[in-house]
């Protein structure tokens, strides 16, 4: 049995034109929506500046200064405050796997409110080159990178240290607590997203909040009220209840944010609400005459993810054109061929071990993972390649190669307004080589992947192709409950679900007008691969 392949038929060259000019009009509406999404932000304007700083430069952080009404951000010259503002700054750190960009919603709000604000990209993370430390769990490693930030508002912006407070998120948050009770922490107060630590410091921490989300990840609302209640020396704290005192620095706060979770919190009015609440009578910040609300994103921030779904497919189309006919026809895939999957899978689980990780990628919890699809996709190819059905898709790859690194371009160039707040886009040089290592890895399961869901009609396919992921994620699920990643294994799952949110759209365009795997695989490896570079930490 022949896999379809469309035939040029009567009056097919003006359709595919008609085709290729709605596509090349999708995509300029995107670029127009990309160049003004910035310009739809709701809220107050805060100027923002990148900044390299501390450890010779390698901590990337992101400054929110509040502009003076009717000032735009370029009048105002070099990092200064704005004239008459209240010098009081927070220094904020980002959960695991995330970077500055992922906070950037609560650093504006904060910067409206009359904040200077530093969003640092901690190690391992973002654009920061320097590796996170192993072991994972060892918070205290990123104590640096926090006390950067802090020299950096005090010594640059001329802040006080007892004006300066510490909020972090998750990781953040118990790299916070490390921070808030290391030697020389001379900070205002510390503010705890969905985080804390059992690591203990040479000194207690000053005025600490604790927040947690009602439906927050198991185990940290025990650890948090454990610690709250160390710290306040009580068997255990009353939630919503203020202990100590914020002169002598010694106030301690336990509140559960309603109807979040761990991910979502640091979005919530509820949290904003508190974290503003502590930071102003942690740093003395004067009296408001009425309570600031956090910074809403525009609705055509939200309508972009729609925008970019909608325009994938139209990518995929001019895909389609650019790449060359397959060179031979395929055959459709046995069941005998598709059952090879889950032994593929399962068997490399028994090689890997969390403290092997950083041997293949240094990527941290996706070392593991890359390196079970990689060695289950050398094992599906080497069990495909016995039969002679599957070896025509392998013709090509050249061109392949080119075309596909044309559309892994332009989905990256696509998404950026859409991940504003989100997750930032750009590699470092080491990250961009991790990504094409990764790529390269996963091409052999790629490619098997993409002949084994090929079916004569496109939606079919799709549907096929959306079995076999989930079927991957499955695998990862299989090798987290046998340990085999390690702490946090289930980040890594993130990719597998973004990247068919990213690619299923566009293989949904090419599908309709070409035949050729290679292109496919080759995308599908560089986006898979791309997007376990840019989330999961650099460990070495």
């Amino acid at each position: 049995m022949r896999c379809w392949q469309r035939l040029p038929a009567p009056g097919s060259v003006a359709r595919s034109r008609m085709t290729a000019t709605r596509a090349v009009a999708f995509i300029s509406l995107m670029g127009l929506a990309w160049l003004t999404a910035g310009a739809l932000r709701q809220g107050p304007p805060t100027g923002q500046q990148q900044l390299p700083l501390g450890l010779a430069g390698q901590v990337p952080a992101t400054l929110y200064l509040q502009d003076a009404p009717g000032t735009a951000p370029a009048a105002r010259p070099g990092l200064r405050r704005p004239a008459g503002a209240y010098a009081a700054g927070v220094v904020v750190a980002h959960g695991f796997a995330g970077d500055r960009h992922s906070m950037q919603g609560l650093c504006e709000s904060l910067a409206a409110a009359g904040y200077s604000v530093l969003s640092l990209d901690l190690s391992g993370h973002g654009m920061n080159r320097n590796p996170l430390a192993s072991p994972l769990a060892a918070s205290d490693r990123l104590v640096p990178d926090i006390r950067a930030g802090v020299d950096f508002l005090a010594g640059t912006l001329g802040i006080d240290p007892r004006h300066i407070a510490v909020l972090g998120h998750s990781m953040g948050a118990r790299a916070t607590l490390d921070y808030g009770s290391s030697a020389g922490a001379g900070v205002a107060g510390l503010v705890m997203l969905a985080g804390s630590s059992e690591l203990p410091g040479p000194r207690p921490p000053r005025n600490t909040l604790f927040l947690y989300a009602e439906r927050d990840l198991p185990g940290v609302a025990e650890a948090i009220r454990r610690k709250a209640a160390a710290l306040a020396g009580l068997v255990q704290v009353e939630e919503g209840r203020t202990y100590g005192d914020f002169s002598a620095g010694t106030a301690l706060r336990v509140v559960q944010v309603a109807g979040v979770v761990h991910g979502t919190i640091i979005s919530a009015p509820q949290a904003f609400s508190e974290v503003l609440d502590w930071l102003d009578r942690s740093t003395g910040f004067p009296a408001r005459a009425t309570a600031p609300t956090p910074i809403k994103p525009a609705p055509m921030e939200r309508l972009l993810w729609l925008g970019l779904l909608a325009t994938l497919p139209g990518l995929g189309l001019l895909l389609a054109r650019l790449a060359p006919p397959s060179t031979a026809a395929t055959t459709l895939p046995a069941w005998t061929d598709i059952a090879l999957l889950p032994a593929a899978l399962l068997l490399p689980l028994a090689f890997i071990r969390p403290d092997r990780a950083g041997l293949l990628l240094a990527l941290s919890t996706a070392d593991g993972v890359v390196t079970q699809l990689v060695m289950a996709g050398l094992l599906l190819s080497a069990g495909l390649l016995l039969a002679p059905r599957y070896r025509p898709a392998l013709d090509g790859w050249a061109a392949a190669l080119g075309i596909a690194l044309a559309g892994w371009l332009v989905i990256a160039l696509l998404a950026a307004p859409a991940s504003e707040y989100f997750h930032g886009l750009g590699l470092t040089p080491g990250r961009t080589a991790l990504a094409l290592v990764s790529a390269a890895g996963l091409m052999p399961l790629a490619l098997a992947l993409q002949w084994l869901a090929c079916r004569p009609q496109w939606w079919r396919g799709t549907l096929w192709r959306l079995a076999l992921r989930i079927a991957l994620l499955a695998g990862l699920v299989a090798g987290n409950a046998i340990g085999a990643f390690g702490f946090p294994g289930t980040i890594a799952a993130l990719v597998l679900l973004l990247a068919p949110a990213l690619l299923e759209p566009v293989l949904a365009g090419y599908y309709l007008r070409s035949r050729n795997l290679l292109v496919a695989a080759t995308l599908d490896a560089l986006v898979t691969g791309w997007l376990f570079a840019l989330y999961l930490p650099v460990t070495g």
